[in-house]
């Protein structure tokens, strides 16, 4: 069984963990444009499966899928009494009934690690985009059951074919462990510029937390305001997270939707302690004692009011926080991970 990983040209893609993932399994690898643009098909290998870290790579999996389709009914009736494929189409014989049971379809698999079917935010450009290519999808991988279930009722409202799910969570691209660690008053923040991550709501929410620093890390940097408090520090793309880790005592994910939330899981393994909203995909895998720190609403004045309430609580009990979170999350480690995704996608191959 060959299989081509697909991956749009986009800025950070593929993603660290999927590109592990997708080497474990795929013999080749290859950039496809974002969404629309010129694509040679034939630069695809001959594949039985299409591994797509994105949905901005169907048009371009749709495609071969065809093309391969058509490829292989022509190699089947290379024989003395050829049948052209328009003639085999018809299928009225029992000899072109047969010739086209044989064939062998590109299978696609679509990696949904992202908001394509947050139900809430979609629009009605991407609706129309799914229209022309989702069809094509014989299986998903998504990062959480929410994600899951959203994929499931998006299928079943808009009329598709039912499709198989596997639910695969990520490793920690960033496994760091701090030399040193105390606890301090200092939150951290590490994401890009979307929105939905819950950043501003974090950064409004240090207008009631004055005696509390703020530490922003990657890409959200670019939608903030121009004037902030001073305990809120601007950090941009950095190359090592160690320090960060080192100095902060939380992380704050205030997300409205997040579809798992590696950074989460990596300042957990590193011994701080995880505010996240129940949107955070990862924390589906929280302990009883964990889901207690969950944000049930993160408007900026029920942010601070949870980071008080915690930093409030005795040293004992901070302890236990962090040790509960470095336990959890010492399980999602790379080698563990990938062969756990080998299993899944060897396991959704077979009944597609």
């Amino acid at each position: 069984m060959k299989t081509t990983f697909l991956y749009p040209d986009a800025k950070f893609s593929p993603h660290k963990s999927l590109e592990q993932w997708a080497l474990s399994v795929s013999q080749a690898s290859i950039k496809t444009p974002k969404g629309f643009g010129r694509f040679d098909i034939n630069s695809i290998p001959y594949s039985d499966i299409l591994l797509i870290e994105s949905l901005y790579c169907l048009p371009f999996a749709k495609k071969y899928k065809i093309a391969k389709s058509q490829s292989d009914l022509v190699k089947m009736t290379e024989s003395p009494d050829k049948k052209s494929i328009s003639d085999l189409a018809i299928g009225t014989t029992e000899q072109s009934k047969s010739i086209i049971s044989k064939t062998k379809e590109c299978k696609i698999i679509a990696m949904i690690v992202d908001t394509s079917f947050w139900l809430e935010k979609l629009s009605i450009f991407r609706k129309l985009y799914y229209s022309l290519y989702l069809d094509v999808v014989d299986g998903f991988m998504t990062l959480s059951e929410r994600s899951k279930k959203d994929i499931e009722k998006f299928m079943k409202d808009n009329g598709y074919k039912k499709k198989p799910i596997i639910v695969i969570r990520p490793f920690m691209a960033n496994a760091i462990k701090p030399s040193k660690k105390t606890l301090n008053k200092n939150i951290l923040f590490i994401g890009n510029e979307a929105e939905e991550k819950g950043y501003l709501k974090l950064v409004k929410a240090m207008d009631y937390l004055p005696d509390f620093q703020l530490y922003l890390v990657g890409n959200c940097k670019q939608k903030l305001p121009k004037k902030l408090p001073k305990n809120i520090h601007i950090e941009g793309r950095v190359n090592n997270l160690k320090k960060y880790m080192e100095i902060c005592t939380y992380y704050c994910h205030p997300a409205d939707f997040e579809p798992f939330g590696v950074a989460p899981l990596e300042a957990m393994y590193a011994g701080l302690i995880p505010i996240l909203t129940k949107d955070v995909g990862m924390t589906e895998i929280f302990t009883t004692s964990l889901k207690k720190l969950l944000l049930s609403d993160n408007s900026p004045e029920h942010i601070a009011r949870m980071v008080q309430f915690i930093d409030r609580l005795a040293i004992d009990e901070k302890t236990d926080i962090i040790k509960e979170s470095k336990r959890l999350a010492s399980g999602y480690t790379k080698e563990k991970n990938i062969k756990l995704f080998k299993n899944q996608f060897d396991r959704l191959a077979k009944v597609i």
